[in-house]
């Protein structure tokens, strides 16, 4: 712009070096538009970098938080989860203590160490399937002592016998003198023994459940104990 109002009565050096300074100008004034437009840019990349990585920072945040509930959730869940079945176990192993224990078991073992039940092991089935011989039978059932346990009376000879002739029995001569009987089905509780077959079934389906209940109770300890081990090394670890 320089070079269109020169005089022209300037010598052609003058212009020379007007038009070089206009050149030189024109280079510096680019130079700094460009560097302004680099240092803009710069400027926005570093801002668009700032906003970028806060966002990002805000997004992992956000990312952790959500971890962070998800794992406190599930470890809720899991504390409520072993709580139920720590509960459970406590209410099973106090059913056990107090009802099925003392309720149970102890009836258990008083059915079978029952005379009744151990003087039939002791004469075997034939105690059990040995017909009535219609002697010496209280209606009541006896009063002081259980029969002869040894021998059925023969009415013929008047002799104590293995229990083999049950259809001639009589009381023997020192059942007799006690005023008891020989007869196995004068006893009121063998008199009944279907129903004490029942019953000693009825026990042996008892032990059966508790069996069953004391190893799903193990199986149940030791699961939790994995539980527990694997949740302290995962504490542990974190």
């Amino acid at each position: 712009m320089a070079e269109r109002y020169l005089s022209p009565w300037v010598s052609d050096d003058e212009q020379s070096l007007a038009a070089t300074k206009a050149t030189e100008q024109r280079k510096k004034l680019a130079e700094e538009r460009r560097k302004k437009e680099e240092e803009e840019r710069r400027r926005n990349l570093e801002e668009e970098m700032r906003r970028t990585h806060e966002e990002a920072e805000q997004r992992w945040s956000y990312i952790q938080a959500g971890r962070r509930r998800k794992e406190r959730e599930k470890w809720e869940a899991y504390q409520r989860e072993t709580e139920a079945k720590r509960q459970r176990l406590r209410e099973l192993l106090a059913s056990i203590e107090s009802g099925t224990t003392r309720a149970g078991a102890m009836e258990v073992r008083d059915e079978i160490q029952s005379p009744q039940i151990r003087n039939k092991r002791k004469r075997g089935p034939e105690s059990i399937t040995s017909p009535d011989p219609g002697n010496g039978v209280d209606p009541q059932g006896l009063k002081k002592k259980a029969p002869c346990d040894r021998c059925v009376a023969s009415r013929r000879s008047g002799e104590c016998v293995l229990r083999t002739d049950t259809t001639k029995a009589r009381s023997c001569v020192p059942c007799h003198r006690k005023k008891l009987s020989c007869s196995y089905n004068a006893d009121r509780a063998t008199r009944n023994a279907d129903s004490q077959c029942g019953r000693y079934q009825e026990v042996n389906e008892k032990l059966l459940v508790m069996n069953r209940q004391v190893m799903e109770t193990m199986c149940l300890v030791k699961k939790m104990r994995e539980e527990i081990e694997e949740v302290s090394r995962v504490i542990r670890g974190g």
